[in-house]
């Protein structure tokens, strides 16, 4: 297997797709260990920015690193019944992802990771596109013959 992950710009996927601010991840670890002390996992990892680096499961192998068929934990959720306690990655409507390193995290020892957040994910400047500051705000576009403005009509 070949490994490609110094092969992506890491520090803007965990800002824009993960809500992390990876530049601070390296040195987050060692809060996280403070935070908890107890942690056997922590503890064994060496860096943060590498283990986030694994590829992320979707909810059916979520399930099976929980020990739940991905049926039941789905139905548990949509009654009601069950919440999932760290966070999953949104990549469309239907499509969620999940951390290992959560995941396992939650399962062995109970513990949620505090992941710094990302700061400003907003690409453009600011004041862009704001009608406070006299630029023009997007308008919708007529075409054809709804273009024209319609007359009264008076017979």
């Amino acid at each position: 297997m070949v490994n490609v992950a110094g092969l992506y710009p890491w520090h803007q996927i965990w800002r824009a797709l993960h809500g992390i601010e990876g530049t601070l991840l390296s040195t987050h670890l060692d809060e996280l260990r403070l935070q908890h002390r107890n942690s056997i996992i922590l503890a064994e990892t060496k860096n943060l920015e590498t283990a986030l680096k694994t590829p992320l499961i979707d909810f059916s192998g979520m399930a099976g690193l929980l020990g739940v068929k991905p049926n039941t934990l789905s139905r548990r959720i949509a009654d009601g019944r069950e919440t999932l306690p760290f966070p999953s990655v949104n990549l469309g409507p239907r499509k969620r992802m999940f951390r290992p390193l959560e995941v396992l995290v939650w399962r062995e020892e109970g513990l949620l990771l505090d992941l710094p957040k990302a700061r400003d994910t907003d690409a453009s400047p600011k004041g862009q596109n704001s009608k406070e500051e006299g630029s023009f705000g997007l308008e919708k576009a007529v075409f054809g013959a709804f273009s024209q403005k319609k007359e009264a009509c008076v017979d």
